[in-house]
């Protein structure tokens, strides 16, 4: 590397001004409300389940979306694995132009999916303007594993990565949403090891701290995601265990047993059975009075089949 110790102090001035007018022009300023939030469904599977479906939402407040990009990956994978497939039947994406998705590690424990609406033939695709939510992005399938009703942990989170390499959403014109770009100053130290005069003809660079004939000034540029303007929540998959709804004592059939142990829980201090959901006849999460109503209904006068909330 040849230098000329003349020109070092008029180096250092100019970088260091074009840094800060640099610093200045790229200053971002940051959302207060969030402008896009991608999240994962969440599904229960019997053991053995195949293809359970797991939505994908977004709600976009403000910009068009043409083009994303995620990355999700199981939590626990020995209690599902993801197919390498995703349908677009109904979902924002149906009739984008490119989609496509496969596992990064090979072995199906994560899936990564990019759409593109519109590609270079035609016909064009807009994309889409903003949305509730109430529609999904895509959906994308798993398979539960064959577990038996012993094995504890049923449940593997579905993370979505934000790693800028494998997240991100765009509008038609290829401008990321939600992504930030900033600066930070970084600053390299060298030593002259041949001098011929005023010139250097070999250096070297040292670190910081250690005596040096020079320093560069520049900046590094980086981009990452600004987690105010875009906010993303991950989803399940709970494999449930076998169970009757209705059996509250677990032993393979629906009878009396099952009312007064029941009524023995609710009015009478009686422990609750392993899957207190066996007794949720209306799905409200909770077991109650109505409850208790529901499956007398359906056990003595001919009440609608009970719903039964699965266990997590």
């Amino acid at each position: 590397m040849s230098f000329n110790r003349r020109f070092l102090h008029r180096q250092l001035v100019i970088m260091t001004i074009t840094g800060l007018m640099l610093l200045a022009g790229f200053s971002t300023s940051i959302q207060s409300q969030p402008i896009l939030e991608f999240s994962v469904g969440s599904n229960y599977a019997n053991p053995g389940d195949i293809g359970v479906e797991i939505p994908i939402y977004v709600v976009n407040t403000n910009d068009t979306i043409a083009g994303f990009e995620f990355w999700l990956q199981l939590s626990h994978p020995g209690v599902a694995s993801f197919q390498v497939t995703v349908d677009t039947t109904g979902t924002l994406s149906s009739g984008w132009q490119f989609i496509d998705s496969r596992s990064l590690s090979g072995v199906n424990a994560d899936v990564r999916v990019v759409g593109i609406a519109n590609s270079l033939s035609p016909p064009y695709n807009p994309g889409f303007g903003p949305q509730d939510g109430s529609i999904p992005l895509i959906k994308v399938f798993v398979d539960a594993a064959p577990i038996p009703d012993t094995m504890v942990s049923r449940v593997t989170e579905i993370i979505p990565s934000t790693f800028l390499d494998n997240f991100g959403f765009s509008d038609p014109h290829g401008n990321s949403i939600g992504i930030v770009t900033d600066s930070i100053l970084d600053t390299n130290y060298y030593v002259c090891n041949a001098w011929v005069g005023p010139d250097c003809l070999d250096s070297s660079q040292v670190l910081p701290g250690m005596p040096f004939d020079w320093m560069v000034v520049s900046w590094d540029y980086y981009a990452y995601l600004d987690t105010t303007a875009v906010t993303v929540s991950a989803g399940f998959i709970s494999v449930l265990p076998e169970f009757i709804c209705g059996d509250f004592t677990i032993d393979g059939g629906v009878d009396i047993n099952d009312l007064t142990t029941f009524v023995d829980y609710m009015f009478a201090g009686g422990p609750l059975p392993q899957f207190w959901q066996a007794m949720d006849c209306d799905a409200s999460e909770a077991l109650d009075v109505i409850d208790l109503t529901c499956f007398v209904d359906f056990m003595f006068a001919g009440g609608t089949f009970p719903l039964c909330f699965p266990p997590e």
